[in-house]
């Protein structure tokens, strides 16, 4: 790091969530110039839609670790916005958190299956903006949290997560 100063380099190191830092620091680059974000992390992708203002310059996204450029991808963070309309990307963390992040994921259920869902459902909307309240405690969160899978097996809210659990586990066992 201290190279890249050493040559006019501006630096920023995270001491705590990387994704967050270097998405907020190219969300405040954008409103001045055009941003590239080099990543492999789908946490970054989600963030740089949720985040990123709409009247500012455009930010791509592209993994670094593409082994040509006809396998290049870019993601014009702008343009995706716009595909997935402004109340998906306000809801994207929130199906990022509940489809998986890093190293978890739920059985049966992906990303475009969520997305599907958030912009049909109305119940699961607002499990998701509780979810995304900082106000909300713990309760009301996870509350949400088990209401909005319940929704998304496609069982009756009253039901709960346990007869999920029984019917998937009879289902799987029965003969």
């Amino acid at each position: 790091m201290d190279t890249l100063q050493e040559h006019s380099i501006e630096t920023i190191q995270a001491k705590v969530d990387a994704d967050l830092l270097i998405v907020k620091t190219a969300v405040e680059k954008s409103i001045s110039e055009e941003v590239v974000v080099y990543g492999e992390d789908t946490d970054l992708l989600i963030l740089l839609c949720h985040l990123a203002e709409k009247n500012s310059h455009c930010i791509f996204f592209t993994n670094d670790k593409q082994s040509s450029m006809k396998n290049l991808k870019v993601w014009d963070i702008q343009k995706t916005q716009q595909v997935l309309g402004e109340h998906v990307c306000f809801q994207l963390p929130f199906a990022h958190a509940i489809t998986g992040c890093d190293t978890s994921r739920l059985y049966g259920i992906g990303k475009p299956a969520i997305l599907k869902k958030i912009k049909s459902d109305h119940h699961l909307q607002i499990q998701g903006e509780v979810f995304l309240k900082e106000s909300m405690g713990k309760d009301d969160v996870c509350k949400a949290g088990e209401e909005a899978l319940v929704s998304l097996y496609g069982v009756l809210p009253l039901e709960g997560l346990d007869i999920i659990r029984w019917r998937t586990f009879t289902t799987k066992t029965w003969h």
